[in-house]
């Protein structure tokens, strides 16, 4: 902090809906935070809907009681939008006996993983995270459109795949592979996708709880970067009705934690038996999971025939059409690429 002459220290914690809440702190306070845990935030930031309500219920009592955050210091990173230094770190939750607060998302995640290891497992995920570009407005009742490119014109029909479309917006994507650098996201290719001024960038895959904080992340400094450049960016799962929605395809392989070989192939480059379990799986309890993968009403008007959604739960090899696809792939890459997800997701 020193070196970099911090002068403000930004504590974010996902909430339910995947919104970072949190408090802004000088770097002194924050520091003497580490030693007698006095940063602290009310349980209810865990129960907040996605409408921005505070929900009771039987696991936040209607006291609000307040919640040790601890700073999870491997993620601490520049935030290089603002004007002065600033840093910041992704905390979690524990209550005052020192237990893990199970409500915090990002425990949910750790208990999951957990039980991967106790099978000596290690869950393996890479996003394609949509999303639109779309111009500065005042009137949230009004339809989006998109923003105007650098030649001054506005992007009408389709572009699938167009790096003219692209170049377009080429000092926004410039700013923002530059921000991911800065935050150690690692953020791989970028593509134009069907709608206009959307795309579509990937994420490396890896560990869950890694990639899950990088997502995270993503989200905040992608809205930053484009208020930076006139425009907003929208993760909403269907901006226009007419147009294709935006997911996150989630890319999963599972990998023995001893030797880092992938359980989902065997050395021949054959499915194995837990490969098809884990489909499976998918199929049986994706439907319970709805709310996680479609956590807005909005959610739902993404799921439309013939508009590069799925609207089922099939599964099926280099096939877009099923909501789980299996992509071509050497035994080590042999992965399923679950479709279902919107933009709009805590990832």
């Amino acid at each position: 902090m020193r070196e970099r002459r911090i002068g403000d220290v930004s504590c974010l914690t996902p909430d339910m809906g995947g919104a970072a809440r949190g408090k802004n702190m000088t770097p002194g306070l924050f520091l003497s935070s580490l030693e007698n845990k006095s940063l602290r935030i009310p349980e209810g930031t865990y129960t907040i809907s996605v409408h921005g309500e505070m929900i009771y219920n039987e696991y936040v009592s209607g006291t609000e009681r307040d919640l040790v955050l601890a700073p999870d210091l491997d993620t601490i990173h520049l935030a290089p939008w603002n004007t002065d230094a600033t840093a910041a770190v992704i905390c979690d939750a524990f209550t005052d006996q020192g237990a893990p607060f199970n409500l915090a998302p990002r425990q949910v995640l750790r208990n999951v993983v957990e039980l991967y290891r106790q099978k000596g497992w290690t869950p393996i995920v890479g996003p394609e995270v949509e999303f639109y570009l779309i111009a500065r407005f005042d009137d949230v009742v009004l339809e989006p459109r998109a923003p105007d490119g650098a030649s001054g014109l506005r992007e009408f029909g389709q572009h699938v795949y167009s790096l003219d479309a692209i170049d377009e917006f080429d000092k926004l994507f410039e700013e923002l592979y530059q921000f991911c650098d800065i935050q150690h996201i690692d953020l791989e290719t970028l593509i134009h996708e069907d709608g206009p001024c959307q795309f579509e960038v990937n994420i490396r895959h890896g560990e869950a709880m890694s990639v899950a904080d990088q997502l995270f992340l993503f989200k905040r400094l992608a809205r930053q970067v484009a208020k930076r450049h006139g425009m907003f960016v929208t993760f909403m799962a269907k901006p226009y009705a007419d147009e294709s929605g935006s997911s996150i395809h989630l890319h999963q392989s599972v990998v023995d934690a001893k030797t880092g070989k992938n359980i989902f192939a065997d050395a021949a480059g054959e499915d194995t038996e837990k490969f098809r379990h884990y489909i499976g799986g998918l199929q049986a309890h994706l439907p319970a999971a709805m709310p996680l993968f479609a956590p807005y009403t909005n959610s739902y008007n993404r799921f439309e025939a013939f508009m590069s959604a799925p609207t089922n739960t099939h599964w099926g090899r280099e096939n877009r059409t099923v909501g789980l696809r299996v992509p071509a792939s050497g035994h080590a890459a042999r992965r399923i690429e679950n479709r279902i997800s919107g933009a709009d997701i805590n990832p």
